[in-house]
C-alpha cells in the first residue's frame, strides 16, 4: 500500500514538471491495466492540479483527451470503469481498482468545482412543462406536480405533502409553534413568509398595483387574486359539487364542508375548519383587540375586520357584480351572485332545507340544537349568531356607527341602514317568481312565499299549532302565558301591539293621545 502511495506521489511530482499536460508521452507499457489506471490517475492529478488548487499554478482548466479521459470511459479499451470493475480482458487488480475508484468517485464534485470556475450550472428541464431547475432537488420536488406524489405524511391528521419543508411547516399547526417573531411588534408567525408579508403593515409599502382599479397590494400574490375579480376567472373546481374558485386554499377550505374535517384545534377542545377561524377564535381567549379605527377608535381583534369597518365611513364598495351591483364585502359579492344562478348547493339533513352558502346552513342547523354559543358579557344573553350578538351589543353601547347620507339618520346596523335607503330610491330587488310581486327586504319576500308554499315552520310547543312567521307564534304564545307587554299611559295592558292602537283610538282610553305610543314591555 505505500509503494502504491509513493508511486502515485512520485507521478503527481512529475506532473507538476510537465509543461503541458496534452504532451504525455504514451509508451507501449500503457498496455497493462496497472500501468493505464496509474494514467488515469496521472491525468486526473494533472487536471486537479491545473485549476489553481496548488500555488503556483495555472488558473485554465484546460481540455482535450485529458478531460475525456475523466468524464468518460468509452475512448480507450482497456479502462476501468468508476466502480473499480475491469472493462476488457484480463485479471482484475483489487488494490489498485479500490484506490482508482476512491479518486474517480469524486467526479461528480470535480464537475461542480468546474462549474463553479467556469459560471456553468447544471440544468434539469420538467419534460412536462418545459421548466428549468439548477438544484436537482427542486426539479423532483417539481416533478410531484405533475404526478401527484406526495410521499410525506402527517402522523397526527395524516395529510400528505410533495415536500419534506411543507411536512414540517404544517406541524406548526398540530404544535402551535411560531418561530418567526416581528422585531417591530413583538408578534410571531410559523412561516416566514407571513412574517415577511406582517412587516409590510409597518412600512406601508405595496408596489402591486391592478391596471383595472387601482388598487394596491403589498405581495404579488394577493393582486394576483384581486384580479379575479375582474376577470371572474375560477379555476379550481369542487370535484363533489362543481362550485368553482379562484384560488386553490378556498377550494381546500370549501371541500371540508362536504368532508366535516376540522383540523385546527384550540387549546380549549374546540376545532375549527380554517385557521383563520381558531386565530380569530384564540383571541375570545385573551380579549386582545389591537387594531383600531383612527375616525371613531373603535378597535377590533384582526386587521381585515377594520378594513371592513372603514367602508362604513368611507362607503367604499370594491366588490362589484357583472349585473352593476356593488358591495362592500367579496362574501356579500359570493352570496348575491348566486341569485343569479339560484345554486343552494348546502341541505340540511334533517329538515332537506337548501342553502347558497355553507355559514347559512350553520346558522339554521342551531334552529334545530338550539344551540346559542355567544353570549353578552354584560348582560349574559345568549344568540345564535355573532352579527346578532355584536348589534345586541350596541343596545348596551346606543352606538349607532351607519348613517344616511341623504336625511341623516342613523343605525345600529348596516342592514337597517340598507333597507332604509331603499324608501329614499323605492327599491324593491326581491321579487316572487309565483305572483311578481316585489319586496325591498328578502325577509318579507321569504315570509310572502309561504302564502304559496303554505309553509308553516314555527309550531308552538304546548298545543302544536304551527305558524309561517315567528312573530305570530310568539304573539300567540301569550295566550298560554297570559303575558301583556303593551302597555297604555292609562296603565291598562294587552296582549297584541294591535289591541293597544285600537284601545287608543276609542273613547275608552282614559288619557287620550294625539299619535299612537310606543308600547313599553313589562319586565
Amino acid at each position: 500500500m505505500f509503494l502504491f502511495e509513493e508511486r502515485i506521489a512520485s507521478t503527481m511530482d512529475r506532473d507538476k514538471a510537465s509543461p503541458s499536460p496534452s504532451n504525455l508521452p504514451e509508451s507501449p507499457g500503457h498496455n497493462s491495466p496497472g500501468s493505464a489506471l496509474l494514467l488515469d490517475l496521472k491525468r486526473v492529478s494533472v487536471w486537479l492540479v491545473d485549476c489553481r488548487k496548488t500555488p503556483g499554478q495555472s488558473g485554465t482548466v484546460r481540455e482535450g483527451q485529458e478531460e475525456g479521459d475523466l468524464i468518460s470511459s468509452r475512448d480507450t479499451p482497456n479502462r476501468r470503469s468508476l466502480s473499480g470493475r475491469c472493462l476488457s480482458s484480463g485479471d482484475p487488480q483489487p488494490h489498485v481498482a479500490d484506490e482508482t475508484a476512491k479518486c474517480l468517485s469524486r467526479s461528480e464534485h470535480l464537475k461542480k468545482h468546474q462549474q463553479g470556475r467556469t459560471g456553468k450550472k447544471p440544468h434539469h428541464c420538467c419534460s412536462d412543462c418545459g421548466k428549468s431547475f439548477t438544484n436537482r432537488s427542486d426539479f423532483i420536488i417539481h416533478q410531484r406536480i405533475h404526478t401527484g406524489e406526495k410521499p410525506y405524511c402527517c402522523s397526527q391528521c395524516g395529510k400528505s405533502f410533495a415536500a419534506s419543508n411543507t411536512l414540517k411547516s404544517h406541524l406548526r399547526i398540530h404544535t402551535g409553534e411560531k418561530p418567526y417573531p416581528c422585531l417591530d411588534c413583538g408578534k410571531n408567525f410559523s412561516y416566514l413568509g407571513a412574517l415577511n408579508i406582517h412587516k409590510l403593515t409597518h412600512t406601508g409599502v405595496k408596489p402591486y398595483s391592478c391596471d383595472q382599479c387601482g388598487k394596491s397590494y403589498a405581495v404579488s400574490d394577493a393582486l394576483t387574486i384581486h384580479q379575479c375579480i375582474h376577470t371572474g376567472e375560477k379555476s379550481y373546481i369542487c370535484d363533489q359539487c362543481g362550485k368553482g374558485f379562484s384560488q386553490s386554499g378556498p377550494l381546500n377550505s370549501h371541500q371540508r364542508t362536504h368532508t366535516g374535517e376540522r383540523p385546527y384545534v384550540c387549546l380549549c377542545g374546540k376545532s375549527f375548519a380554517l385557521a383563520s377561524t381558531l386565530n380569530t377564535h384564540q383571541l375570545t381567549h385573551t380579549g386582545e383587540k389591537p387594531f383600531r379605527c383612527d375616525q371613531c377608535g373603535k378597535s377590533f381583534a384582526i386587521a381585515s375586520s377594520l378594513t371592513r369597518h372603514h367602508r362604513t365611513h368611507t362607503g367604499e364598495r370594491p366588490y362589484v357584480c357583472l349585473c352593476g351591483k356593488s358591495f362592500a364585502l367579496a362574501s356579500t359579492l359570493n352570496t348575491h351572485q348566486l341569485t343569479h344562478t339560484g345554486e343552494k348547493p348546502f341541505r340540511c339533513d334533517q329538515c332537506g332545507k337548501s342553502f347558497a352558502i355553507a355559514s347559512s346552513l350553520t346558522r339554521h342547523h342551531r334552529t334545530h340544537t338550539r344551540e346559542k354559543p355567544f353570549t353578552c358579557v354584560k348582560c349574559g344573553k345568549s344568540f345564535s349568531q355573532s352579527g346578532t350578538l355584536n348589534s345586541h351589543q350596541r343596545t348596551h353601547t346606543g352606538e349607532k356607527p351607519y348613517r344616511c347620507a341623504q336625511c341623516g339618520k342613523s343605525f345600529a346596523q348596516s342592514v337597517h341602514l340598507n333597507i332604509h335607503q331603499r324608501q329614499h330610491t323605492g327599491e324593491k330587488p326581491f321579487s316572487c317568481d309565483q305572483c311578481g310581486k316585489s319586496f325591498a327586504v328578502s325577509e318579507k319576500l321569504t315570509i310572502h312565499q309561504r302564502i304559496h308554499t303554505g309553509e308553516k315552520p314555527y309550531r308552538c310547543d304546548q298545543c302544536g299549532k304551527s305558524f309561517s312567521q315567528s312573530g305570530t307564534l310568539n304573539s300567540h304564545q301569550r295566550t298560554h302565558t297570559g303575558v301583556k307587554p303593551y302597555v297604555c299611559l292609562c296603565r291598562k295592558s294587552f296582549a297584541y301591539l294591535g289591541q293597544l292602537k285600537k284601545h287608543q283610538k276609542t273613547k275608552t282610553c282614559r288619557i287620550s293621545s294625539p299619535s299612537y305610543l310606543t308600547p313599553v314591555p313589562v319586565h
